[in-house]
């Protein structure tokens, strides 16, 4: 989970996708329950979009002119 160290975005999205995930078990609505599991896996769709702006940044010099 999320602790006092510097976290990426991605992890941070990854994370957050899994206490919604649980907050999604835990509901007795199953139309509710569905909206969860689909705002989790948005949020899992945001983390790798972080971990590829992530792995670029670290890969591409940044070029100042």
């Amino acid at each position: 989970m999320i602790d006092t160290q510097k976290t990426s975005d991605a992890e941070r999205y990854s994370d957050t996708a899994e206490v919604i995930r649980e907050v999604a078990r835990r509901t007795r609505s199953p139309e509710i329950r569905d909206e969860f599991f689909a705002l989790a896996d948005s949020y899992d769709g945001l983390a790798e979009h972080a971990a590829r702006c992530e792995s670029v940044a670290q890969v591409t010099p940044i070029r100042t002119s």
